[in-house]
């Protein structure tokens, strides 16, 4: 277990000698994080870009701890529905047909490379073009997917976002309800079957709705060392 009197300096200088437990060592060793961000258009601006620096920050230093760590993004291909959208349109825009856009789900860091080799993806996420709109219950599943690849017997799942899913193509032709829900089934399926832990992280907005492990945050600079806050809590035995 990381030393909780380290923790402060940890986060400002992440490079500060760790100090550990060893009867919790292994038990740490044995587990894997991933960060899922939301990279949609509402994002853009201090939002991504202090999500950038936190998972630059926690993969630092959870690397540091053995533990591994994935970064995950998702995104659409289009702002407003794209190539499947024009299809929908010339099919006669028939209503309740699901998903009207193509995922884009972006990995800035899997949890086989090591923060050197990936530091450098972090700076993608401020690319404007890449942030258009957020489906998240599939998103989730596909982190789900990734992680339980993995071999490590204790699995961690942190979504940060700033609000619910969104998609303006794939709303006007469904229920407005239709991401939320999904969402909502994602989540109490993945809390059903404790394959791993999720947590929600929500920037300015209070995500519990979706959330049974959630945390709001406000101010967006406190961002990082909230999170490694909150893993130090969750990696005690």
């Amino acid at each position: 277990e990381l030393d909780p009197k380290r923790l402060t300096r940890i986060i400002a200088v992440p490079s500060s000698p760790l100090s550990f437990r060893e009867r919790t060592d292994d038990l740490i060793r044995d587990t894997t994080v991933t960060l899922l961000i939301d990279n949609s258009r509402s994002m853009s601006g201090a939002p991504i870009l202090t999500a950038a620096a936190s998972a630059d920050l926690m993969t630092r230093v959870l690397e540091r701890c053995g533990v591994s760590t994935e970064v995950l993004g998702f995104t659409t291909v289009s702002m407003y529905g794209g190539q499947v959208a024009q299809a929908w349109q010339a099919a006669g825009c028939p209503q309740n047909v699901g998903r009207i856009n193509a995922l884009r789900h972006i990995v800035y860091k899997s949890a086989d490379q090591s923060w050197r080799q990936s530091r450098m993806n972090f700076g993608l996420m401020l690319n404007r073009d890449i942030l258009n709109q957020n489906i998240d219950g599939e998103a989730l599943l596909w982190a789900k997917s990734r992680m339980q690849r993995r071999p490590e017997s204790r699995r961690i799942l942190i979504v940060l976002t700033d609000g619910r899913p969104s998609d303006s193509s794939t709303l006007k032709a469904n229920s407005r309800g239709l991401l939320t829900n999904h969402l909502k089934q994602v989540i109490k399926l993945i809390e059903k079957h404790r394959t791993l832990e999720v947590i929600g992280i929500g920037i300015g907005h209070d995500v519990s709705v979706y959330y049974d492990q959630s945390i709001r945050v406000d101010d967006i600079g406190q961002l990082g060392s909230i999170m490694l806050t909150e893993l130090l809590r969750l990696l005690k035995p």
